[in-house]
């Protein structure tokens, strides 16, 4: 996952964009374990993830995955 683009929960989304239903990752294609949010930290499977300056969100930029 890129510095930039960031998942997201379903509170921290909707808190975020209230009246806006999210583009969201397939069921099938999402990864069995939750993850946590980059916004609250709250660990989720939502399927949704946001493109934020890593300096505006609580993980900084830094996902398990990135290399």
């Amino acid at each position: 996952m890129s510095r930039w683009t960031h998942s997201i929960c379903e509170a921290c989304w909707n808190e975020r964009e209230p009246n806006r239903e999210p583009f969201r990752i397939r069921e099938e294609f999402r990864d069995e374990k939750a993850e946590p949010c980059c916004f609250c930290g709250k660990g989720h499977a939502s399927g949704i993830s946001v493109r934020e300056d890593p300096a505006l969100v609580a993980c900084r930029g830094k996902h398990e995955d990135a290399a």
